[in-house]
């Protein structure tokens, strides 16, 4: 009897043209197929076959359908292909909760979302954010068009109030807008914006009108561009890898001139099959030809300190290192997530590059803590709450022994 056929047999066979088509979805059907152009360059039945994959998991991650059926049939003429994908909507609203990190210790969000309403696989999002550490909210209308041009780039609109606590008796409210580019793979974003900022003063009103003329109503106009390199052989429990994130900004305008970099840093070394090691520097310097207090950098929120005792008018730069051991090997709890206990050790040095050559300037700038932990991995975030045991502070720093943040989790 003969053997049976299968894909193998046919992989090496030679594809002369290949036709897509896209059916049951509101999405327009032109952007489909240049998002799936590479399948109509495929030139064997193996180069095909990947394709069709890739760009399954591409239409998935547009988050808009809600499945997919594909068909291959033979083309009109020989050796050529019709490659049919069968789609299904999701329904065109939805709500989200995320636990997202930020500067602050992070923020919980929830986003009332439409879906593809322009038929062009766009989200558009409804959010509402609240910070516990610093009891504030913030909101955002935001417009994904994730076919902006399709395969290369997405296009995201935004529109936002948020707030950023400078001090304990100082707060800046930020209104503004942007257009941001960012790849298919997420690597690369460019952001152009602009925002208007005031300042809340918790002081009575004779000192807010002083504090007012020394911080004025400040306009800001930016250019940025983010990199993204993920390498992590799993986002939850990360064993080995690394995560990478660099922001440059460049800003612009009457009370406004600098160039900003900001890098997080995460290396990950496995040690047992059950025990990790995570290294992080998160690393800022601010280059300065006009800057206002809340351009600067202000260390805040990290384990072991709430406020540090710094310049009042900021530090130009900034760097944290720390080291966390992670205990992998503890149940899941379902829905509820699970609890991974780790050791940590960290490191704060603002305002380092300009004391790191002065030794007497430095120790004066150094703070540090060392504790125990859980991180709380759950379905909307990670959660990390952490216990202060030891702790180099100065005078006038404000060192709670328990602390709590939202970590990455990109």
């Amino acid at each position: 009897m003969d053997k049976p056929t299968s894909l193998e047999d046919f992989k090496e066979n030679p594809i002369v043209g290949v036709e897509v088509e896209f059916h049951g979805t509101s999405t327009e059907k032109v952007l489909l197929k240049n998002y799936a152009q590479q399948i109509s360059r495929s030139s064997t039945v193996s180069e095909l076959n990947q394709n069709i994959k890739i760009t399954t998991e591409r239409l998935k991650a547009l988050g808009v359908y809600r499945s997919c059926d594909i068909l291959v049939l033979p083309g009109p003429i020989t050796d050529s292909a019709l490659v049919t994908f069968s789609l299904k909507d999701s329904p065109w609203w939805g709500m989200d909760l995320n636990l997202l990190p930020n500067t602050e210790g992070g923020k919980g969000v929830i986003s009332a979302v439409l879906k593809n309403i322009r038929g062009k696989a766009d989200l558009t999002k409804f959010c509402l954010g609240y910070k516990p550490n610093t009891s504030t909210f913030e909101a955002e209308f935001i417009h994904h068009d994730k076919l902006y041009y399709p395969g290369k780039w997405e296009g995201i609109y935004s529109v936002k109030k948020h707030n950023e606590v400078i001090d304990r008796n100082v707060t800046e409210n930020i209104y503004g807008g942007s257009f941001a580019l960012k790849s298919v793979d997420g690597k690369n974003t460019f952001e152009a914006g602009r925002c208007i900022r005031t300042n809340y003063f918790a002081l009575e009103p004779s000192s807010s009108d002083i504090m007012n003329t020394e911080l004025p109503v400040t306009p800001k106009n930016y250019l940025a561009y983010t990199y993204l390199s993920d390498s992590r052989d799993k986002k939850d429990e990360p064993h080995t890898g690394s995560f990478c994130k660099c922001i440059n900004e460049v800003a612009f305008g009457e009370f406004t001139k600098f160039y900003r970099f900001d890098c997080n840093f995460f290396k990950y070394f496995q040690i047992t099959p059950n025990l990790s090691l995570q290294t992080s520097l998160l690393f800022g310097s601010l280059f300065e030809w006009k800057a206002q207090v809340n351009d600067r950098y202000k260390t805040k929120f990290v384990k072991g300190f709430d406020f540090l005792k710094e310049n009042p008018l900021g530090s130009s730069s900034t760097l944290n290192l720390e080291a966390k051991l992670l205990y992998y090997n503890t149940p899941a709890f379902g829905r509820i997530g699970k609890f991974i206990p780790f050791l940590y050790g960290n490191v704060l040095y603002p305002e380092v590059i300009k004391t790191i050559r002065d030794k007497e300037l430095a120790k004066n700038q150094i703070r540090g803590s060392c504790g125990v932990g859980v991180q709380w991995n759950n379905p909307y975030g990670k959660i990390e709450f952490s216990y202060a045991l030891r702790t180099l502070s100065k005078p006038g720093d404000i060192v709670p022994e328990f602390s709590w943040s939202f970590i990455i989790a990109e």
